[in-house]
């Protein structure tokens, strides 16, 4: 009896230091990670910001590391009450969020695919070794571990139902279904490994206590892959139904209802947005009965979210004159309200105050061009034009699997070069003398599926396209780039910009009529129909953007985002190899309407 005492009162002891000692050691650690969070209060400094993710890393690997190896407590409830303590009292000191979130999933799934992927492959070698008897144990274990975690929850169920937002037993019902997810419990077991098959070669150990301890070792690894395997072919599946049998889950209809109503609002976002192209001259002839072919959110738009994109677009816009007689005939067909769209022929006047961008720009002749100022102005052009494509590439407007990218920011290399030495702009020029062919037949084929789907005159539209929207891409940057340069180098006190300024608008100029020319020396149909399309995959990414804002402030569920944006995503693949086929582009009777 005094033995038993002696070792149980040892284990008692042992497991008091271990747990006690860790969250010491964790709290600690979070405590000094809040001090330096909150003095790293630069919220403005690139640096800092980065030094305030990399430091969170670095102090619970430190915790871990000291807990563990230095102190012999528990690691891994060191980590936890450090991150506990730092969500506690330092989650608003973090200078940049986003930074943060999207470094920590990166790191996550990093560290995930390399612990899954370690464990994977020893779990491999092990499980061929297990017997009939093994795997029946592996099934009694993980109904054991299924069975103690709905015991603990139920010993636990009077706390945790009243600590923070609480659960019901419906909740504590799932959270016991939930079973082992893996990553720390393939951890742990990974380490002991290590640490048995270093102790068990150090040669104080009998070759047959070694081969022993190993093949324990092996066993136990074996078992806590397997019960990881079994949560999820078991638990994983059956999750959604238990879920639904639950009353966990929102029901579908509630659920539909309010995607709806989000996907009504998104209709009546993406009209504003074709409208304000319609606005711009490259687009004035686009025919709005190709685009709602190709946007499925535009097919079933309604009279009253028709004139709500009116009343909307009038106020975000009330300068801009517009043309809306092809889309009224399209969503109002013979209805009388055509006449009050009409209305939109004739821009606003309510004496609202334009800006400098938006008037004939105003010019000071009492300053000669400076040459030396030239040069650097020019520099501040060309980098206005990279940061456009760039937003282009970012907001879908540039297609990125293309050779069309590349060849711009090329140009734009080109430019540097050129500004650099003195010489004028002449982007244009390096985008004519680049020489694509082979890059853009390669991606042709390979999109289209090589030579099964090639068409009539396949390969002479592709061209077509592929200068078309290098054209629309380059005049787009450089029309962008001049408003950001009219309207933040103007003179303050005196609302003009100087003569320097002028000469490098005026060759901004230059190169967009150039690019303008090749537009138009193609045919008109063809023309008009990559347009549509190029506005089609501008619009349809509008659409993706929109759902994960929503995702992003919590309006609908990922999950919910997730389903749209795939929709989306096909939307787009199928846009993007139709619009490389001859035969998608519409037919002359379709286009005589556009044109």
């Amino acid at each position: 009896p005094l033995a038993v005492r002696t070792v149980c009162s040892q284990a008692v002891g042992g497991v008091a230091c271990l747990s006690l000692g860790g969250a010491v050691v964790g709290i600690l650690f979070g405590v000094l990670l809040v001090i330096m969070l909150f003095n790293l209060n630069r919220r403005l400094s690139r640096e800092e910001c980065v030094f305030q993710v990399t430091g969170t890393i670095a102090m619970a690997y430190l915790s871990y590391f000291v807990s563990e190896v230095l102190l012999h407590c528990s690691g891994i409830l060191a980590v936890v009450l450090c991150g506990l303590t730092t969500k506690a009292f330092g989650e608003s000191l973090f200078n940049d969020n986003h930074l943060t979130h999207d470094f920590i999933q990166i790191f996550e799934c990093l560290l995930n695919s390399t612990l899954f992927t370690l464990g994977g492959a020893v779990w491999a070698s092990i499980i061929p070794d297990f017997s009939g008897s093994d795997w029946i144990y592996l099934l009694i274990l993980y109904a054991a571990v299924i069975a103690i975690r709905f015991v603990l929850m139920t010993l636990f169920f009077p706390l945790t139902s009243k600590i923070g937002v609480g659960q019901n037993i419906h909740e504590m019902i799932f959270q016991s279904w939930g079973g082992l997810r893996g990553a720390v419990g393939i951890a742990l077991a990974l380490l002991l490994k290590k640490e048995v098959v270093a102790y068990s070669q150090d040669g104080s150990l009998s070759e047959e206590t070694r081969m022993q301890y190993e093949q324990y070792v092996q066993k136990l690894f074996g078992m806590v892959g397997g019960v990881a395997c079994l949560s999820l072919i078991i638990a994983g599946p059956t999750s959604g139904p238990l879920l639904r049998v639950l009353g966990l889950v929102t029901p579908t209809e509630t659920r539909s209802k309010v995607v709806s109503n989000h996907e009504k609002h998104l209709a009546k976002n993406i009209l504003v947005e074709y409208m304000n192209l319609l606005s711009e001259k490259r687009f004035k002839h686009l025919d709005y009965g190709i685009v709602k072919e190709r946007v499925s959110i535009l097919r079933d738009v309604s009279p009253e979210i028709f004139h709500s994109a009116i009343d909307l677009y009038k106020k975000k816009f009330p300068d801009k004159r517009l043309n809306l007689t092809n889309m009224a005939a399209h969503i109002l067909g013979a209805s009388d309200d055509i006449e009050f769209v009409l209305d939109m022929n004739v821009p606003n006047k309510g004496g609202v105050k334009q800006s400098l961008k938006s008037r004939n720009t105003v010019y000071c002749f009492k300053e000669l061009p400076d040459e030396s100022r030239l040069v650097e102005e020019r520099k501040l052009f060309i980098e206005c034009v990279k940061n456009e494509y760039h937003y282009q590439l970012q907001s879908g407007e540039l297609e990125s699997r293309s050779s069309i990218p590349w060849s711009l920011l090329q140009s734009v290399r080109s430019a540097e070069e050129a500004a650099a030495n003195g010489l004028p702009m002449n982007d244009w020029a390096s985008l004519e003398v680049s020489n694509l062919l082979l890059v853009d037949k390669a991606l042709h084929f390979y999109r289209v599926g090589a030579l099964c789907n090639r068409q009539r005159r396949d390969e002479d539209y592709n061209t077509i396209r592929t200068k078309v929207l290098q054209s629309l891409s380059f005049i787009k940057a450089h029309c962008a780039s001049q408003e950001t340069f009219k309207d933040k180098l103007a003179s303050v006190e005196k609302h003009s910009l100087s003569l320097t300024e002028k000469r490098v608008i005026d060759e901004s100029r230059e190169q967009v009529s150039k690019a303008d020319a090749v537009i138009n020396a193609f045919d008109s149909q063809d023309v008009n129909a990559i347009k549509s399309q190029y506005v089609c995959q501008v619009l349809l990414h509008k659409c993706a953007r929109y759902f994960e804002h929503l995702a992003h402030s919590g309006l609908v569920t990922e999950r919910e985002a997730s389903e749209f944006t795939e929709r989306i995503g096909e939307e787009l693949n199928q846009l993007r190899l139709s619009s490389e086929l001859q035969a998608s582009a519409p037919s002359s009777s379709d286009l005589e309407s556009v044109t």
